[in-house]
């Protein structure tokens, strides 16, 4: 039987715990005996603990620009490569990257990179001119020793190749995949909503979003556009938490929005109240192949987001959403009354959406194409 381990820096809820989460349950339900190692306890531990053989939790992957805790955390996994053989080691966030070079020391094993939403090659990534070269020289020069890196939008591999952050001898594009969702219905999401934000949403046009409360989901564009659209009288809901909300909310307050705009943290899959909403906004600095917007398309929603990243890849412009500069605030204004206004197009435009992410997000695409990554000449079937 072939061994395969998963290693991720963070386990709460997010696209690339997503990402792993469906790889390993399918990976595992293949006959592979698949493990994890990460930084914390989590959504993802809990998420997989019927289906990893064996979980691991290293806290110094958390905490890994410490000095010492990196020759602590290198000394760990030397002694963890010696005792544990695999056939495949996929790293999916970029602390565990130097693990790389330790594994090619103490292991025959594959070693699998994927890059999830390039951050830092984005002009918008919120770090030190310093920091950024820092980072960039990081990657250059531990890339080398990767066997394959895997790209979730084909924007990150031709920016990730130009600035030679990846220097693996084969790089290959598979966009993210989407399992099985359920949603509730229209009704039934927006009577469980109601709890939350202690009003009728009858008749209501609510505008939603589905994120973490960080600098690059930047809520408070979304914010802006909602106070430049207090003519339209929508509801505008945020599924999520993140370090941003205190900030963000005082920002709703400052606005007058306090009625109008909520955040909403809720304790299950936020995604499956994604029907409530008649149109989904993403205001992101910076993304891959986002499970947002995927789940949005899954969920029928016309998407209105800003121009970035593999979001490009995702949504065809004008036929099942629409695209917008990142700092176009009356720009994404007007596509959102366009939307609000017309019901018939936010219909069609839900149509166009369940099909594309149907024809192009399957998660059984992305599992038959990373095995290949894994194993090539395997039939896959």
């Amino acid at each position: 039987m072939k061994k395969i381990l998963y290693v991720i820096t963070k386990s709460e809820q997010g696209g690339a715990q997503h990402y792993v989460a469906s790889l390993l349950k399918k990976m595992n339900a293949q006959g592979y005996e698949c493990s994890l190692v990460t930084g914390s306890q989590g959504w993802l531990i809990n998420e997989l603990h019927d289906a990893a053989h064996t979980i691991f939790v290293f806290p110094e992957l958390i905490r890994w620009r410490n000095p010492t805790v990196i020759f602590r955390l290198i000394l760990k996994f030397i002694t963890f490569f010696k005792n544990n053989r695999f056939d495949v080691i996929h790293l999916n966030s970029s602390a565990p990257l130097a693990i790389a070079s330790i594994a090619q020391l103490f292991t025959s094993a594959k070693i699998i990179f994927t890059y999830h939403g390039l951050s830092v090659a984005h002009s918008q990534w919120k770090k030190s001119t310093v920091l950024k070269f820092l980072y960039r020289a990081y990657f250059f020069l531990f890339s080398f020793f990767i066997d394959r890196a895997i790209f979730v939008c084909n924007y990150d591999k031709e920016v990730a190749q130009k600035l030679r952050l990846c220097n693996a001898p084969s790089a290959t594009v598979i966009y993210n995949g989407l399992s099985e969702r359920i949603y509730l219905e229209k009704y039934g999401a927006r009577m469980e909503l109601q709890r939350f934000v202690r009003q009728s949403l009858d008749d209501r046009i609510i505008i939603g979003t589905l994120a973490r409360l960080e600098y690059q989901k930047n809520i408070e564009f979304f914010i802006r556009a909602a106070s430049s659209a207090r003519f339209l009288k929508a509801l505008w809901i945020v599924l999520g938490t993140g370090s941003d909300k205190f900030a963000l909310q005082k920002s709703i307050e400052s606005k007058g929005l306090e009625n109008v705009i909520f955040i909403i943290d809720t304790t299950d899959e936020p995604s499956r109240y994604l029907k409530a909403f008649d149109i989904f906004l993403c205001t992101s600095r910076y993304e891959g192949c986002p499970y947002a917007i995927l789940e949005a398309l899954s969920a029928g929603l016309p998407i209105i987001s800003t121009n970035v990243g593999g979001i490009p890849e995702m949504i065809t412009d004008g036929q099942t959403g629409f695209l917008v500069n990142g700092d176009d605030c009356r720009g994404i204004v007007d596509k959102i009354r366009l939307l609000a206004n017309n019901p018939d197009i936010r219909h069609i435009f839900s149509s166009r959406a369940k099909r594309d992410c149907y024809n192009n997000f399957r998660v059984d695409d992305m599992i038959k194409k990373t095995e290949a990554v894994y194993f090539p000449g395997l039939d896959t079937g």
